[in-house]
């Protein structure tokens, strides 16, 4: 019983660090210098953003990096948020790393998972080496870049010593050693980490409205994209010739003409559906939308893990995902526009499989019951 218990606080605590790394990692990139940007492992699939802050190489101390190929990548190898790893010798080789990109014009990313306690730190002892000030200071500067930073304890010991190296006893290390050894722990955000989510947010809705309004004006209206997705769609619409040709060879009934047309319809728009919603709707987005309901994600973790009903809790999921999506998509008028058939409540639907579908392989890792 006893090793249940425990195995159950261990599956919850992997749980609430999965969500907890969700949460942190939409604050984006962050730029420390003209050369130097921070953030989490999810940013390097914003291509339209590492293009725009010119990305060449990569620092990437957890998680993967979307589109490797196209950039030079210093890899760490097992290196893990916790108090008691090294991670000095690897932030040693990202200090070469880093001098040599500048050094040759390019602009690097450092990221963790959420770009909160791993990368901050590789950050820091760049800036010790590079800059020679007390590292206080710099904290304080990488803090009024991402208000997010809090190494772990362990690693800001690492730096503590790592100063000594770099600067021999400073004000920074003299000052700690009066009562303050923890200094970093007294630095508080000016907004919660839901506040900046938000702010963010909506930043990038702003940017999306402004992109948008650009390649609506410009002799281009149609970005590849839309093409992309409209071909897609373009290869399920068999249904005029099937319709044509059935209309000319029944003779069955009116009724059971219009019952066999109106099911080609259903099917053919519930593909398109299917389709736009696997290529929209991602486990971000879901855990973005139950963030500010009280106690949600709790409940429905809790039922999963003790194997009950989810059916009530989903409901609620569903309900706030798809309020979520209405904002992001405007009612999911790319769809709609497309097929005048769909309706905004044919694509909400739709949505119950692959909510489950992404809650179970990136969030619980086993099967939701209803």
């Amino acid at each position: 019983m006893m090793e249940n218990n425990n195995n159950n606080k261990e599956s919850n605590d992997n749980i609430t660090k999965i969500h907890h790394r969700y949460f942190y990692s939409e604050m984006g990139i962050s730029k420390i210098n003209n050369y130097l940007y921070l953030g989490a492992a999810r940013d390097t699939k914003n291509v339209h953003q590492m293009k725009r802050f010119n990305i060449t190489h990569i620092v990437s101390c957890a998680g993967n990096v979307k589109n490797p190929n196209d950039y030079t990548i210093l890899k760490a190898e097992n290196l893990e948020d916790i108090p008691k790893q090294d991670i000095m010798t690897f932030a040693k080789q990202a200090i070469e790393f880093i001098e040599d990109a500048q050094s040759k014009g390019g602009v690097v990313f450092v990221h963790c998972l959420a770009g909160r306690s791993r990368s901050p730190t590789i950050i820091l002892a760049y800036l010790l080496v590079k800059q020679q000030l007390p590292l206080k200071q710099l904290y304080q500067f990488v803090y009024q870049c991402r208000d997010i930073i809090q190494p772990n304890d362990g690693f800001m010991q690492q730096l503590v010593e790592f100063e000594k190296e770099c600067l021999g006893l400073t004000a920074t290390t003299a000052e700690d050693d009066n009562n303050n050894k923890e200094w970093w722990k007294s630095i508080k955000p000016a907004l919660s980490a839901k506040q900046q989510r938000i702010q963010y947010q909506q930043q990038q809705r702003i940017e999306q409205i402004n992109q948008l309004e650009q390649e609506l004006y410009s002799n281009n209206s149609i970005n590849n994209n839309y093409r992309t997705f409209a071909n897609e769609l373009e290869s399920l619409s068999t249904i005029t010739t099937t319709l044509t040709t059935t209309s000319t060879i029944t003779t069955t009934t009116a009724t059971t003409t219009t019952t066999k047309d109106n099911s080609f319809i259903n099917q053919e728009c519930n593909e398109k559906i299917q389709v736009y919603l696997k290529r929209i709707l991602t486990i971000d987005i879901i855990l973005q939308a139950i963030d500010n309901v009280d106690n949600l994600f709790q409940t429905l973790r809790n039922n999963v893990l003790s194997d009950k009903s989810c059916h009530l809790a989903l409901g609620q999921v569903k309900k706030h995902v798809g309020k979520e999506l209405f904002k992001l998509t405007f009612g999911g008028q790319e769809l709609i526009s497309l097929d005048n058939r769909i309706q905004w409540k044919d694509i909400v639907n739709s949505m119950e499989p692959i909510i489950i579908d992404l809650l179970e392989k990136d969030i619980f890792q086993k099967k939701i019951i209803m």
